[in-house]
């Protein structure tokens, strides 16, 4: 009689979307948990936020790999970004790509770039997605929102925020992964 209920047992758990291991901590309540690369964990007004001294001629990135239903056509990253007053980004930086990605325009890429903004996301697919924006020194925090489409490995995706080589810090903060369903 227990081998009926293991099974749906088991198909539940293995649908579940905890299985699934989608992006996790991305309010920095465990600090940097979870995620790699650059930066600490602090509190900003009360708030969990992961902090990154910039690099002055080197970009700096903060990552996480996760996995999606393998269903996930579109997903919607968002998050929060803030620049110091001394926020100075570094132009000149041999670290550039030449690349002439716009602003708050969504690219794919076939390669690893590192084109010039104050602040962009990269998801790595089977190609590279980008959502670059501008990021003004001692502004309030700028929402940053890219749909991206066509994902074709959702199971084995890989979020970096990535920070440009220059003066100042930077901090982010909610970032959240959510797929839009078609």
């Amino acid at each position: 009689m227990k081998k009926h209920f293991l099974l749906p047992a088991l198909m539940l758990l293995a649908l579940s979307p905890v299985a699934l291991a989608d992006l996790e901590n991305g309010n920095f309540a465990a600090g940097k948990n979870k995620w790699q690369g650059d930066g600490k964990a602090e509190k900003v007004e009360g708030e969990n936020v992961i902090s990154v001294a910039l690099s002055k001629n080197n970009f700096s990135e903060l990552k996480q790999s996760f996995r999606m239903a393998p269903t996930v056509k579109r997903i919607k990253v968002s998050l929060q970004v803030q620049a110091s007053s001394d926020y100075v980004l570094n132009d000149k930086s041999r670290s550039i790509s030449d690349v002439d990605f716009s602003p708050n325009g969504n690219v794919t890429w076939t390669g690893l770039v590192h084109p010039k903004s104050d602040f962009h996301i990269r998801l790595k697919d089977d190609s590279f997605n980008y959502k670059l924006t501008k990021v003004a020194p001692g502004g309030g925090w700028v929402t940053l929102t890219a749909e991206i489409r066509g994902i074709k490995k959702p199971t084995g995706l890989d979020l970096a925020l990535v920070f440009p080589p220059g003066d100042g810090t930077m901090a982010v903060k909610n970032v959240t992964v959510e797929e839009i369903k078609e």
